[in-house]
């Protein structure tokens, strides 16, 4: 269940820098943000880190919840671009409690779109998993119905202004599958100077093809959160011996998804055509 810090192949693919991206026609397609913008404050948290806040945002929460070594932070940047922070991840004194931040990449402001974090309960430490669902329903509310019963695996679900959602689809689908898909996002690496690049190849198929499947995609249309508890029994009594809980901003990832890959295949098009250029320019004259 854990999550690897490198850089993650996505569903789209990212801006080669952070300025001057052409606005498409496509975009008129992609379902627009609420008015004046995500308030991280509405959406749902782990540890008081919220969905949608900015970098300077979540990194002042995490500076407090682990101090000094217990905070790492990775970064990242595009081709022959500024560095960023792409993610960071923070880890308890004694390992039991871990909690990772992965921010939406430029050029769009950086926000988070994913959290994940994973509770080990030592023993003698082991909540009863009734009260562990009577913590997750007082932070999240009551958990969607069309989840996966009896799997310890549960989900509920949001609109962008932190209310909740009662998302159908087909009987295949699974909401509590959507939060731990993370798109437009990057692992990174501990040092600024790292030579690590966020992945830049152009996806041979454009965007324009690739969005409709994108936009039709059940799970970039809210927010979502899914908790999976690992239980066991003592006495006859249900307890948990790990946690996992993933929080996903969908819609807000798609944006900024969009709005790099874009940027990118506008790119790819001024680099060909001054190609062209060059050629025609280089032509030997006519004798």
């Amino acid at each position: 269940m854990q999550i690897g810090f490198r850089t993650m192949a996505a569903s789209i693919l990212f801006a080669a820098g952070f300025v001057g991206q052409p606005t498409l026609a496509q975009t008129a397609q992609v379902p627009a943000g609420p008015a004046g913008g995500v308030i991280a404050s509405k959406l749902p948290d782990a540890e008081g880190v919220h969905l949608g806040m900015s970098v300077a945002e979540a990194t002042a929460v995490m500076k407090g919840l682990f101090p000094g070594a217990g905070l790492q932070v990775l970064y990242s940047h595009y081709l022959n671009g500024p560095t960023f922070v792409s993610s960071m991840k923070g880890q308890s004194q004694d390992q039991t409690d871990n909690l990772s931040v992965f921010f939406s990449m430029p050029p769009n402001p950086q926000q988070v779109t994913f959290l994940q974090r994973t509770m080990i309960m030592p023993p003698g430490k082991q909540p009863t998993e009734a009260n562990t669902m009577a913590g997750l329903r007082q932070k999240y509310g009551k958990e969607l119905t069309n989840t996966k019963p009896g799997s310890g695996i549960f989900g509920w679900a949001y609109d962008e202004q932190g209310q909740p959602a009662s998302p159908q689809g087909p009987e295949n689908w699974n909401p509590a599958d959507c939060a731990n898909q993370m798109v437009g996002v990057a692992g990174g690496q501990p040092q600024a100077n790292s030579s690590l690049e966020v992945n830049a190849i152009l996806d041979p198929i454009p965007l324009a093809q690739e969005l409709p499947g994108l936009i039709r995609n059940l799970c970039n249309r809210n927010v979502f959160v899914t908790a999976q508890i690992l239980a066991s029994s003592i006495q006859g009594t249900p307890v948990v011996n790990q946690m996992f809980v993933y929080l996903g901003e969908k819609p807000l990832a798609l944006r900024n998804s969009v709005a790099g890959r874009q940027y990118l295949e506008g790119q790819a098009t001024a680099k060909q055509q001054q190609q062209l250029k060059n050629a025609e320019q280089n032509k030997a004259p006519s004798l």
